[in-house]
This record gives C-alpha cells, sequence and structure tokens, in this order.
C-alpha cells in the first residue's frame, strides 16, 4: 500500500509514483493534507492497472482539497465514483490544466461541471465507460488543447463547437459507434494537428476549409458513414503524415497530394473513387511507405512512378477497374518494397508474363508480389537474386 505519511510532508508540491508497484486503497484523506501539491501522478500501466483504487474514500470530497494541483494523473486506478461524483469532485480544482483518467473503470453521464475548469488544456478519459453524450459546454473551455475520449461509450450527437476551438491540437473520439456528428467549417489558422474519428457514425462531407488547418498531421476517419468528393483544398496540407479514410463512402476523383510531401501512409481502401490516378498524384510523395487504395473504382493505367517511390513498402492496388499493359517500370527501385497487391484488376503484362518481368527487376528484398494469371490470383514471393 501507499504509506499514509506522505500527509506529513506539507510542502511538498510534487508526488509521482506512477507505476511504483503500490496495491491497494490509495490513502487520498491523508494525501489531500498535502495542500500544496501541483502535480500528483499515481498511474499505472495497463499490465498493472485497477491494483490501486480510489474506492473508500472515493475522489470526492478529499480531492477538493488540492486547491493547488496543476496536474492530475490516475490513470489505470480503480475509481468507484459516478459521472456527477468525480465531475462535481473536480469542478472546484480552478488551477487544474491536466486532468488524466484514462481506464478508471468511471461511469455515468459527464457532467458540464467540468467546463467550470477554465485552466484546462488537457482531457484524457479514454478507456472508461461514460455511456453519455459529450457536454457542448466543453467547447467554453477556451485553453483546451488536447481532448482524448476514445472507447467510452459516447452517445448522441459530438458539439461541432469542439472542432472549432482555436486552441485545440489533439481531437480523439474513436471507438465510440453510437457516436453521431458531422465536421463544420473549421476557423482560420486553426491548430489541429491529430482528427481521429475512427469507428464511430461520424457521416456528411469533409468540408473544404479542413485546408484551414494548417499543422494537421494525422487524420483518420477510418470505418464512419462519410461521402461526397474529397476536396482539393487537401493539397494544402503541407504537415500531413497520416491520411486514413478507408471504409467509407467517398466519391469522386482522387485530388492531388503532391504538395503534401511529408505523407507517410495513405488509405483509401473500401470506398467508391474513381477515375485514373496519374502520374502527377506520386511524384513528389517521396516519404510514402504505405498506399492502399485498393477496393474502389480506379481505372486507366497504373503510373510507373508508384514504383519508384524510395521509401515505398506497401503498394495495394487490388479490387479497381485497371486496366491496358502494366509498362515496364523506369529507374524502378525495391529497396524497401515488401508488399505489391494488384488482384482482381484488368492489366496485361508488356508482351512478357508478369511474374517474368518482376523477377527481371534487380536489387528488390523479400516481398510478396501478387498478380492475376487467367483469372486467377498468384501470389510470388520475390527474394533478392544471387549474382
Amino acid at each position: 500500500m501507499i504509506p499514509s505519511k506522505f500527509g506529513l510532508m506539507k510542502n511538498l508540491r510534487y508526488l509521482n509514483l506512477s507505476n511504483a508497484g503500490f496495491v491497494g486503497q490509495i490513502p487520498i484523506d491523508e494525501i489531500a493534507l498535502v495542500t500544496k501539491l501541483a502535480t500528483l501522478d499515481l498511474s499505472i500501466s495497463s499490465t498493472l492497472q485497477h491494483s490501486l483504487k480510489l474506492e473508500k474514500p472515493n475522489i470526492g470530497v478529499p480531492m477538493q482539497n488540492l486547491t493547488e494541483i496543476a496536474e492530475l494523473y490516475l490513470d489505470g486506478v480503480m475509481i468507484s465514483a459516478t459521472g456527477k461524483e468525480w465531475s462535481h469532485a473536480l469542478s472546484t480544482l480552478q488551477k487544474l490544466q491536466v486532468l488524466s483518467l484514462s481506464s478508471c473503470n468511471l461511469s455515468g453521464l459527464m457532467d458540464s461541471s467540468l467546463s467550470k475548469l477554465k485552466s484546462l488544456s488537457v482531457i484524457k478519459l479514454n478507456l472508461n465507460n461514460i455511456s453519455s453524450p459529450v457536454p457542448e459546454s466543453l467547447a467554453n473551455l477556451s485553453n483546451l488543447t488536447t481532448l482524448q475520449l476514445s472507447n467510452c461509450a459516447l452517445t448522441n450527437v459530438f458539439p461541432k463547437g469542439i472542432f472549432q476551438m482555436q486552441k485545440l491540437k489533439i481531437l480523439d473520439v474513436s471507438y465510440n459507434q453510437d457516436l453521431n456528428g458531422s465536421l463544420p467549417n473549421f476557423p482560420q489558422e486553426g491548430y489541429l494537428q491529430t482528427l481521429n474519428l475512427s469507428n464511430t457514425n461520424f457521416s456528411g462531407q469533409l468540408p473544404g476549409t479542413i485546408s484551414n488547418l494548417k499543422q494537421l498531421a494525422i487524420v483518420d476517419l477510418s470505418s464512419c458513414q462519410f461521402n461526397a468528393t474529397l476536396p482539393v483544398s487537401l493539397l494544402r496540407l503541407s504537415h500531413l503524415v497520416h491520411l486514413d479514410l478507408p471504409f467509407n463512402n467517398f466519391t469522386g476523383h482522387l485530388p492531388s497530394l503532391n504538395t503534401s510531401n511529408k505523407l507517410k501512409y495513405l488509405s483509401l481502401f473500401q470506398n467508391a473513387l474513381t477515375g485514373p490516378i496519374t502520374s502527377t498524384h506520386w511524384e513528389k510523395l517521396l516519404n510514402l511507405i504505405s498506399n492502399n487504395l485498393g477496393d474502389n473504382s480506379f481505372s486507366g493505367k497504373v503510373p510507373p512512378t508508384l514504383f519508384t517511390i524510395p521509401s515505398l513498402r506497401e503498394l495495394i492496388l487490388s479490387h479497381n477497374g485497371f486496366y491496358d499493359t502494366l509498362d515496364e517500370f523506369p529507374n524502378v527501385s525495391f529497396s524497401n518494397l515488401q508488399s505489391v497487391d494488384l488482384s482482381n484488376n484488368k492489366l496485361q503484362g508488356p508482351k512478357v508474363d508478369i511474374r517474368e518481368l518482376v523477377l527481371s527487376l534487380l536489387d528488390f528484398p523479400s516481398a510478396l508480389f501478387v498478380y492475376e494469371q487467367q483469372g486467377e490470383t498468384k501470389y510470388r514471393s520475390l527474394r533478392r537474386k544471387c549474382r
């Protein structure tokens, strides 16, 4: 157990016992006597979670004495309190800037009283059973930079005002299947860097004003209900690293992402995108590692430049309408390529069997090449030739 003598350290301002190996009830009555405490970290990693408890007493009345607390980390601690209890207890901590209570077994309504904490910059409540709507009043937290509510069983419609918060950098509400919503017009000079709405019931279109988020690096909208065309303004996102849009209903042509020259991971798998993908789509994406365009309705020729991206490890173009001759690949480099899937298209080899074409190329490591021959999907391991 955590020693109760910490309560005698009246001048203590920083207490970090994270992953220290303690078990049992946290002596919160004693810790609450350390009224100068500014940082309290009792968090536990996933392998030891819930070995510490806040049950009798819980997070309620004792916590209200810590009026100087600025950072509170209780991730993995078993907390016995309803939504109103823990929200109200914390709402008195006016200097609180960081609230991290992931995987604490919290349940019940997320109370709007949290919006009283005007200094809050970070809220992390992932992996709890909150089972309630997100209060619209959270949009009034003008200093909020991080809001993480992943896997919380959130319901109803997500407040649009939160997307428009000027200082917000990280927004993650993924894996809340009953959470609905749509994206509003984003404000000028927004600071959002990470937008993760994956595995929710968000729908509608991706607004052209997404280009206002000039610092945006990670976009994960996978397994949602988004539709309509992808905005041309995506090309203005020069800091984009991850663009994950699989399992949606996006339509129309793929806009160029050439100015997103930091892009490493692109997935548009299982949408309804159409049209050709030309060489100009890829010529400046030199950092691309994974490119998954499978299960769409793309057509035309496969541009040879796709095979010349030096960092590319995975290329998936399966289940599309690509046709015509698969040309020889000029200046090809397979130094990193590990997987190529062209199955279920209408391709032909350039007067030679596709296997012979690939095996004739030098300087590639072990990789998997997937192709079609006489209507049958074939797999071949590509191994470096001995010289």
